[in-house]
This record gives C-alpha cells, structure tokens and sequence, in this order.
C-alpha cells in the first residue's frame, strides 16, 4: 500500500506539556478536553502508570516476542507478507488483582480491602480494517513511515510494522507502539499452530488449546499472573477505576471496559470456577444466562476517540 507524503505543517500535534501523555489537534481541543483530561495529568497519574507498564510489557523478550506471535496470526502474516501495508491493531488492556480470590470477592460483590495488589492484563485485541477514517490517521500513518524506515535501514527489509494501540479504559489512555514483528518467527508459529498450546489452568492442571491471536493473549496474560516476585515489573496497587470495571461487569454495564472484561474471564480458562459462580448467581437473579458482546461488534470498536490521551516510542 502506497502511503501519500506527509506534510510537517498539516496534522501537527499539541503535546500536554504538563504530563507528555496527550495530543490535541487544537488550543481549542486542548480546552475543551480539560476537565476530563486534569483528572488524569500529572507526574503519578494513570497515564504515566499504562505508559510505563505498556514500556515494561515490550521490554521483555519473552513476552515481546509472543506480541509478535499474535500480531502474525491476527493480521495472518503467515499467508501473505504485507510489509508495504501500514498494519494497526487495538489491543484493549486492563489492571486486575493479582490474587484470583481478589478478583473472584471483587466480581462476587465482597471484598473490603483498602489495598489491591494489581498487574497488567490484555483484554482483546482487534485489527483496525480501516484505520484512515480515524481523525489521528495521518498521525499514525507518519509514525508508521518512520518506523518502516527505521527497520529498512537496519537490514529488515522482509519483517511488517504494525502500530498496536494498547487502550486502557475505552481510550481515556491509549498508548501506541510500533512493531516490528519478525519474519523469522513465522515458521515456530506454524510449527505451534500443528502443536497446540499449553494453557495452565490452575496451579496443578494444564490444558492444550489451539494457537491463535486470542490464546497468544492468554499466554502472555498467564506468563504476567505467574510473575509473584514482578521481575517483569507489571504489577502496580489496583485503583477505583479499575475495581468499578469489574464490578460493572457483575451490573452488566454495558461499558466497552466491562464488555471486554466479560469476555475475557469467559473464555481465559483461569477464571473457570469464578466465572461459573457469577453465572449461577445471575442466572438466580434474573432467570437467564448473561450475555456476551461480540468482540468485533460496533459497541465494542469504535475508537480510538478523536481526543484520547497518546503517547509513542519505538522499542529499543
């Protein structure tokens, strides 16, 4: 895909001087988006928190390299190579209690604790068809090139570059990273794809499960949980918000945090014995079973916002 020249003076971007996580298109926007985005600005704020832990995720090469892994199943790399395509994906991330009896009262509707150790989650990950109808098109098209680039004149000229957009909390912080994803892993993810994957699903169980996209997330979820003594450095304290997204799943919000956290705890073999229990409970409270959102439906994709909080690099 052939990408028009950007303009420097077209699309430029205003930086939140305050805490680098926002671009606005505007002094007008930045105005405007004010009294939502002071919540959020500020040296410990949760932006700077997802930046930092989205940072450590692509930091480590274990869980980088199954990034990579998904990123080829779900834009099927292996069929076709799509070098030239500029390849975005949203990858929809969450903080859960470490402690899967933290989750389970939290969901369950108990749980008094003043203090919730926390860690990085993924909740989903989507490939954006059409990314260019996006206002941050020409944005992310740029950080594309620069990234395509960077990988061209360091010899990878067969490897794709894909933007991935980690969005926390339905792009009120969304971080965009480009990826390159390495041709050479094509080959043991097809070997993986004749072998299966193995999925603990408790501390004494495993099971073997097919490899795709949606199993990648759930090895890496697990590689995360598994990690007690935080040397990948993606655990941090629960805040409110994020206890208010799992109790909004035990309302049945239909908020794009709590659909995407539904989803995730009644398909991610970890939450089995939870989740069987919170079904039990609404299908004594209401008569029926509780529903679930496709994920590709449009309550669920229709970001990233006009004006979400961003911040980029590239993996060094």
């Amino acid at each position: 895909m052939d990408l028009p020249p950007s303009n420097p003076d077209v699309h430029r971007l205003l930086r939140c001087s305050k805490c680098e996580t926002v671009l606005y298109c505007s002094k007008e926007c930045q105005t405007r988006n004010w009294p939502v985005h002071k919540g959020f600005c500020g040296d410990t704020t949760p932006g700077k928190l997802i930046a930092k832990l989205v940072k450590n995720l692509t930091c480590s090469t274990l869980l980088y390299v199954q990034l990579q892994a998904c990123l080829i199943l779900a834009f099927d790399l292996l069929q076709r190579p799509r070098c030239d395509e500029c390849l975005i994906a949203r990858m929809d991330i969450g903080i859960e209690p470490c402690d899967l009896a933290d989750f389970a009262e939290i969901l369950l509707g108990g749980s008094s604790k003043k203090s919730v150790q926390g860690m990085l989650q993924l909740n989903g990950i989507t490939v954006l068809v059409n990314p260019g109808r996006f206002k941050f098109a020409a944005d992310r098209q740029a950080t594309w090139r620069r990234a395509r680039e960077e990988a061209d004149s360091n010899g990878f000229h067969n490897d794709a570059i894909a933007l991935v957009e980690f969005v926390y909390a339905d792009a009120e912080i969304s971080v965009c990273v480009p990826v390159r994803v390495a041709s050479k892993l094509k080959k043991p993810v097809a070997a993986r794809i004749d072998q299966g994957l193995t999925i603990a699903t408790t501390a004494t169980h495993e099971l073997k499960v097919h490899y795709d996209d949606i199993n990648c997330i759930q090895y890496i979820n697990q590689t995360i949980r598994a990690d007690k003594n935080n040397k990948l450095l993606l655990r941090t304290p629960m805040r409110p918000r994020d206890i208010k997204i799992i109790r909004d799943v035990a309302a049945g919000s239909d908020s794009v945090p709590a659909i995407l956290l539904h989803a995730k705890i009644a398909r991610e073999h970890v939450y089995e014995a939870t989740y069987q229990m919170f079904v039990e409970r609404w299908k004594a409270a209401t008569g029926v079973a509780p529903s679930l959102v496709p994920l590709n439906s449009d309550r669920v994709v229709s970001r990233p916002r006009d004006e979400n909080p961003n911040v980029s690099w590239s993996r060094g």
